[in-house]
């Protein structure tokens, strides 16, 4: 079993990827749906029960407490995981492929699998390309996804740029001409978390970004409003099943401590100009 996360990540609008070496991580859920393929044989997922999913590759609902199992059964550790925000396009479209049930984990077949490992070995495309590759292979050609109400769109766009603000929830209901209470049912509605939930999320997207760019935890927990950087860690652990440390302490760091900019996407790999490597330490699930 490795003893840390070891590869390559990706972080775009909405979604992310990680292709490396896996090891464990402690029971934990999120809102993001995430798909997990092996590249060299099969994965290994635990549910909230116990029970063990082991296939060519899963796909892990959003909100569903699970654990990734890494090597100690003898299964390869080697994988690909696609993270996207539920109420996402992306995220629709996961959830609702091959008209599956999104409540529990469902097992992705060899053949979709092969066909996933073959587009990732090959090189031929990174970053969103990448994605909207996998994604065709693991969704039907016919898919229709209802768009988002056009409130919460604005509510979420919002709530990344100001969440900081006490008391944004009530200048967003205000812009919007509705009450408070209307407007806390319809984004739980559309996006399936709290708007509080979504604001504490936001801080998390802005402490990874400031970690990613070179700054230590404690300074990127500052810059994303937690409380202090145990609050930042205890988030990110319950998250995403490992402390933020075995994550962050070994990422290079730029020499003048900015991040690349470019459609949301932090990189620094030569010959994979979409991709961060992580030779240390890798994002997790």
């Amino acid at each position: 079993m490795p003893a840390a996360w070891d590869g390559r990540v990706w972080i775009g609008a909405g979604c992310a990827y990680f292709i490396g070496e896996a090891g464990d991580s402690s029971p934990h859920a999120h809102h993001l749906v995430q798909v997990v393929v092996g590249l060299a044989g099969d994965v290994s997922i635990e549910d909230a029960n116990g029970d063990r999913c082991v296939a060519p590759g899963v796909v892990v609902p959003a909100n569903a407490p699970h654990r990734i199992v890494g090597d100690r059964t003898g299964l390869d550790s080697d994988c690909l995981m696609i993270f996207a925000e539920s109420f996402s396009s992306l995220g629709k479209r996961f959830s609702e492929r091959r008209g599956e049930s999104s409540a529990c984990i469902a097992s992705v077949d060899e053949a979709a699998a092969a066909e996933i490992r073959e587009i990732v070995r090959s090189g031929r495309c990174h970053g969103s390309a990448l994605v909207d590759e996998i994604v065709a292979v693991l969704s039907s050609e016919n898919w229709r996804v209802r768009p988002m109400d056009r409130r919460i769109a604005l509510a979420i766009d919002r709530i990344e740029r100001n969440f900081d603000d006490d008391d944004l929830f009530e200048r967003i209901a205000d812009t919007l001409g509705i009450s408070i209470r209307y407007l806390r049912k319809v984004f739980e509605r559309e996006t399936g978390m709290t708007m509080q939930r979504f604001r504490l999320w936001a801080r998390m997207k802005k402490a990874i970004d400031q970690a990613l760019s070179g700054c230590t935890l404690t300074q990127a927990s500052m810059v994303a409003g937690f409380s202090d950087a145990a609050h930042f860690s205890r988030t990110f652990r319950d998250l995403f099943g490992v402390s933020p440390s075995m994550v962050f302490d070994k990422l290079p760091r730029s020499s003048d401590g900015a991040s690349p900019r470019g459609e949301q996407v932090r990189f620094s790999a030569a010959k994979q100009p979409h991709e961060r490597s992580l030779k240390r330490r890798a994002m997790t699930a």
